[in-house]
């Protein structure tokens, strides 16, 4: 018998049908980009979809292992994305050393409580509290001190304690079966909201039809109220894809539901994303993922997805 600590991905019976589904979406994406830049490679990578597939490409092994090699692979990929992304934030924000390195110890607490503890989980917040308050004070600047404990606090609730809630939701999928096809599935679902919300975007702009209708023009001039129909419908083909996973899970009612939210909340996230690079005046939280930017980038939506399934699933789906 195996360890739940660490699988063999290839003993789990649904990953040769989710290899194949990848496979076949990626090779529509090369396809069509193909007949787009008219078989020009250098075009291709030199374009905006070319370097998101690129991204996309690089990322997903990293979900794969994540959600299928058991629960420390999935601890460290975790924790892989959740200190990348303090670092963007601490950089962006200004924190320095001290709050920076604070965020990244309770990064490492809050992913072993998740994962080893969850009955103590809930008083992670007021770990954070304790943490960063006496680094403020001893900043011993009245504004400074002030500012930089509440920056560092809303990272960590935004970034850390929100990001281990898959932690959380991993581990309630064991509720419906051992395959983890609950887990790959709201990752890939999201994905695909994001792609689906880019493109309604970019298609009703050529349009120009509802393009008006902005969201919140100050701080994303480009997201739209009829956008956000493109997240939900990126959200409900993800779905839709992988329901020969998860169709005994939930009624058909219940997945159009969770379709809502994975939609409604990555469009959130992103918005979310947008007020904090906004405020400190930057385009993209960093530049290590091609086509997508940095690590706060990538994870602005399942950080918010990743909480609210978990509680939806928990109230009103498994009693």
């Amino acid at each position: 018998m195996q360890s739940p600590h660490f699988l063999n991905p290839f003993d789990n019976p649904i990953v040769p049908a989710v290899l194949w589904r990848l496979a076949i979406l990626y090779g529509i994406a090369i396809v069509l980009v193909l007949i787009v830049k008219r078989g020009s490679i250098k075009a291709i990578l030199s374009s905006n979809v070319g370097q998101r597939i690129i991204g996309w490409l690089i990322l997903t092994p990293l979900y794969f292992l994540g959600t299928f090699a058991g629960g420390i692979p999935g601890l460290l990929v975790l924790g892989l994305f959740t200190v990348g992304a303090v670092l963007e934030y601490s950089r962006i924000a200004g924190l320095g050393a001290s709050f920076r390195n604070a965020l990244i110890l309770l990064s490492f607490i809050s992913l072993l409580v998740a994962g080893f503890f969850p009955h103590i989980f809930y008083s992670l917040p007021l770990i954070y509290f304790l943490v960063i308050t006496p680094l403020a004070i001893r900043l011993n600047k009245p504004h400074e001190s002030f500012a930089k404990a509440a920056f560092a606090l809303y990272g960590a609730i935004w970034l850390i304690f929100s990001l281990c809630h898959l932690v959380l939701l991993t581990r309630l999928s064991l509720w419906f079966d051992s395959s983890h096809a609950l887990t790959f599935l709201v990752i890939f679902a999201v994905a695909l909201a994001d792609i689906g919300g880019y493109v309604f975007g970019k298609l009703f702009h050529r349009l120009n039809i509802f393009d008006g209708y902005k969201v919140a023009a100050n701080l994303s001039p480009n997201k739209t109220y009829i956008g956000t129909l493109g997240y939900v419908i990126g959200a409900a083909i993800g779905i839709w894809l992988f329901y020969f996973a998860v169709s005994s899970y939930m009624s058909y009612l219940e997945w159009l539901f969770v379709a809502i939210i994975i939609g409604v909340f990555s469009f959130i996230g992103g918005l979310t994303h947008s007020y904090f690079k906004r405020y400190f005046g930057v385009k993209d939280s960093g530049h290590i993922i091609p086509g997508h930017g940095g690590i706060m980038d990538r994870i602005d939506s399942i950080s918010r997805v990743g909480v609210i399934l978990y509680y939806f699933l928990s109230v009103f789906i498994i009693k």
